[in-house]
């Protein structure tokens, strides 16, 4: 007989077989991992590194933010309590308390040293050894300074941003006023005289026939740090995670307290005390009070000019929270730009198809990251880059949909995206996503138009809901504050009352080291770590800080090498190349120095690797030299900490070994190093998907009826393969009273799409069987499930009728179909164009034989009259016959 025959499945294509994860040399062996008195070469090679010694500049400091060289390891020390100190040979005598919470830089003129600071915009000066104050700035956050030929002090400022400009006589000028967040830096070298901006990241000239012009724009880097090079050019440290303060209304926070900043800090009550007489600027604690309001007092000139900011320092990991001197409104100003930057999407997918009467549903999450800019006139365009497919969704997306173009529109906090679907092959139609923009947060729900209709009678029901979070720069924030502030002199001090701790704040996923020179800047190095500062040591040697890694790299001839990790430390802010280098932390220990010896032993522990999927492993061979104990860890969930994880093995001694540990996605390898000459260049890990059998949820089998065509079967099989195999599909049928299954194919089939054609079947009761196998995937030791349909009918038979007519009275009707049953008796009169149903005798067609009768009072004309009787069954086949009444 002659079959034709139709499937539906999904498949996740992977495929299966033992399996190897190579980790060779360099960047492979750095991100994520973590140096314990180890580092890498040049050469790609861990070994034991340089002792890294510690010293701790008090027991309750907690960070170094700025250094000045006196002369060869002698330096001053700025710190984040506010207080100078001198270190000479390992030994710190505290020289000042400036009484603010930020010591922010040092400059020099003559034999004076200058030193900035923050909240209150004060300058110091240290003449003949002794520390006083210089002059008072309006711009209460000062973060960098530098000195002309003149003696004139240039103050990089926010609050507002730009450049100060104070003379040696303490005469002070805005000397450039940009349009940025902050002005995070600046430097005056033999050829250059600029400073770096964020959010924009310019590199800005301050030369005085050209100030303020904009020389280089970095985009959404953001310029965070400019040392000299050797050459005379200029070092630009970028980071492409927006570090600019955030300005809001809010109170003072400690910053001692904070280890990294919220997305949104919380609103705290304070009040105002006198300054402590011994003039030490200590800070004195008070318990928070809750403060019934007051009318509002008529405030001066004065103090109406003068402003209140938050600064959320996210490259130094604190919050500084300077106060307000006037009373706020409590108005809320919207985002200048609450659209534009990079956001972490993730889609949900809820589809539900069905076919006559049936239904199957599919859920799947894409997540991945979208780039949206919004111009002028609140029209949107960006990109969405799809990362991942979680779920039972296609994984084709993956494929298909690696970039989709978005278009859309704000209005008054709505968000509208657009992106055609074309791009996923089969199919059409438009992906329209509406949601509303709140602080750092985007969501809503989604919908698909214009969609073809697909074959076969199917019909879709697609639920979209969305969320996305910022992760990039933006260009604005909201100001809000409800809080009123006491007014305050120059002499008062506000101290803080409370605080809360923030969660820490994501690591970002660029950063670039780069060289300016006349107008052009050069990258050398692009690392997926923050770069928090950068020295030059040789001709095209440079060494730099990963903040948050808490890593020391040497970078020359396109190589990278770890010199050092500081493990005991919170984040590296500041590195120092003399007489060696030395790190400055923002915890205790402060300060770290890479000696010239070598560690004796050391220890390396890998970044979490992903198997993407469980897995058996089975060995682990190593490139290196001497004995190295090697121990693994496996688990489920890529973070160890959350636990759930199995225990180190048993150190496996020299290249070679069995892993012992558990069946798991993920795996951690720690190898230790024995003496000095050991190394490790390169690591292989082998595993084994378990071969799992193929996954069958449902086969249905369903009519595709349409008028005038024969009956055909839609037949749909929804499986899965949990190992990604590729399934192929064997299908055979038989009759409910046979014992042999017939197949359909000579082999099995995995073209999608197919139909059983009735007409070439007898009338009777049928079941489907259908193989699922992943044998293409895996030829040996394959795995099968088999899935039975219930039964089904083939019908191609038409009813029959046995008509008998009264006289005057009815026609009486025994229709008869013992196929798939009867549907419908319906009739046309004379010349009447349309069908009058007639209901059975006992109001349902449930039987193979039922009993219909039509009243003729009322239809009859004079003559003779034409009765055209018509029965289908359930399967669309039909009989009609006609009848002739005379009245």
């Amino acid at each position: 007989m002659k079959l034709s025959f139709g499937l539906i499945a999904f498949l996740f294509l992977f495929s299966s077989d033992t399996k190897q994860i190579d980790l060779i040399g360099g960047s492979s062996f750095i991100q994520g991992a973590e140096f314990i008195n180890t580092g890498i070469g040049f050469d790609g090679r861990i070994r034991t590194s340089n002792v890294l010694s510690s010293m701790a500049l008090s027991d309750d400091e907690k960070s170094i933010w700025s250094f000045y060289k006196l002369s060869t390891d002698n330096y001053l020390y700025g710190t984040g309590k506010g207080n100078i100190y001198k270190a000479s040979s390992g030994t710190f005598v505290k020289e000042f308390e400036t009484g603010q919470w930020l010591v922010t830089s040092f400059s020099s003129f003559g034999n004076n040293i200058y030193a900035t600071t923050i909240p209150a915009g004060k300058i110091f000066v240290r003449q003949n050894g002794k520390w006083s104050e210089f002059v008072s700035l309006t711009e209460k956050s000062l973060w960098d300074s530098a000195f002309d030929e003149e003696g004139n002090l240039y103050v990089a400022t926010s609050d507002p941003a730009g450049v100060t400009k104070v003379t040696p006589n303490k005469e002070v000028s805005k000397y450039v006023e940009l349009k940025v967040n902050s002005v995070a830096t600046i430097l005056k070298t033999q050829n250059y005289f600029v400073c770096g901006t964020k959010s924009p990241g310019y590199l800005v000239n301050l030369d005085p026939q050209d100030k303020g012009r904009i020389l280089y724009p970095f985009n959404q880097f953001d310029v965070s740090r400019i040392v000299p090079h050797q050459g005379g050019k200029l070092l630009l440290v970028l980071t492409q995670q927006d570090a600019t303060p955030i300005h809001t209304k809010l109170n003072l926070v400690d910053p001692a307290s904070m280890q990294a900043p919220p997305p949104q800090p919380p609103v705290i009550k304070t009040e105002t005390v006198e300054p402590p007489k011994d003039n030490t600027g200590a800070k004195e604690e008070k318990k928070e009070e809750i403060k019934e309001e007051k009318p509002k007092k008529k405030k001066s000139k004065k103090q109406s000019d003068q402003k209140s900011t938050m600064h959320n320092i996210q490259d130094e990991g604190i919050i500084i929270v300077e106060e307000d001197e006037q009373e706020t409104t409590g108005e809320k100003k919207e985002e200048q730009d609450p659209v534009s930057g990079t956001w972490a999407v993730e889609i949900k997918v809820s589809i539900e198809v069905g076919i006559s009467g049936e239904s199957f549903k599919q859920s799947f999450t894409i997540i991945g990251d979208a780039d949206l800019t919004m111009n002028a006139e609140k029209s949107i365009n960006g990109s969405f880059v799809v990362k991942e497919v979680q779920g039972e969704g296609p994984e084709e997306i993956n494929e298909k949909a690696k970039n989709l173009n978005f278009t859309g529109k704000y209005d008054n906090g709505k968000v509208t995206l657009e992106t055609s679907l074309e791009a996923l092959g089969e199919g059409s139609g438009t992906l329209v996503l509406e949601g509303e923009v709140k602080d750092e947060k985007m969501s809503g729900t989604g919908k698909v138009t214009d969609m073809k209709e697909m074959s076969g009678g199917m019909d879709f029901k697609i639920d979209i809901s969305w969320e996305g979070k910022r992760t990039g720069k933006q260009a604005g924030t909201n100001i809000q504050n409800n809080s009123k502030q006491p007014a305050q002199n120059n002499t008062a001090q506000t101290k803080p009352i409370s605080h809360q701790t923030p969660p820490p704040v994501s690591q970002p996923t660029t950063s670039l080291l780069s060289v300016f020179d006349k107008n052009n800047a050069e990258t050398i190095a692009q690392v997926p770590f923050y770069i928090s500062d950068a020295v030059q040591v040789g001709s095209n040697e440079f060494v730099f800080a990963a903040s948050m890694e808490k890593k020391i790299f040497r970078f020359g001839n396109n190589e990278l090498a770890v010199i050092a990790q500081a493990n005991n430390a919170d984040k590296i802010t500041r590195i120092i190349n003399d007489n060696g280098i030395k790190i400055l932390t923002s915890t205790q220990p402060a300060v770290f120095l890479v000696e010239n010896s070598q560690n004796p032993t050391g220890e390396y522990v890998s970044k979490v690797i992903d198997a993407a999927k469980f897995v058996n492993w089975i060995s682990i061979n190593c490139g290196c030299s001497g004995q190295l104990s090697i121990e693994t860890r496996t688990g489920n969930t890529n973070d160890p900490k959350e636990g759930g994880w199995s225990n180190w093995t048993n150190p496996i001694v020299g290249n070679y070994g069995k892993i012992s540990s558990p069946p798991g996605k993920f795996i951690q390898f720690k190898v230790k190093f024995p003496d000095p000459s050991s190394y490790l260049e390169r690591v292989t890990l082998t595993y084994s998907v378990f071969n799992n059998p193929p996954s069958v949820q449902n086969l249905m089998v369903q009519p595709v009826i349409q008028p005038g065509q024969p009956t055909r079967y839609m037949v749909q099989v929804m499986a899965q393969d949990l190992d990604g195999d590729i399934m192929d599909f064997e299908a055979m049928i038989k009759g409910v009273e046979e014992k042999d299954w017939v197949p359909l194919y000579d082999k099995p089939v995995n073209t999608p799409s197919l139909n059983i054609n009735t007409q070439d079947l007898p009338d009777g009761k049928y079941h489907l069987k259908v193989i699922v196998s992943d044998r293409i995937t895996n030829p040996v030791g394959y795995r099968t499930s088999t899935i039975v349909s219930p039964v089904f009918i083939v019908d191609n038979t038409p009813p029959t009728l046995e008509i008998r007519v009264e006289r005057d009275s009815k026609i009486k009707i025994t229709a008869i179909d013992n196929g798939s049953g009867l549907k419908q008796v319906s009739y046309r009169v004379n010349n009447s164009s349309s069908w009058e149903e007639v209901s059975p005798n006992d109001s349902l067609f449930d039987a193979s034989r039922e009993q219909v009768e039509i009243k003729l009072k009322g239809k009859l004309k004079e003559g003779v009259n034409i009765f055209i009787i018509r029965a289908i069954d359930q399967q669309n086949n039909f009989v009609i016959r006609h009848v002739e009444v005379n009245n």
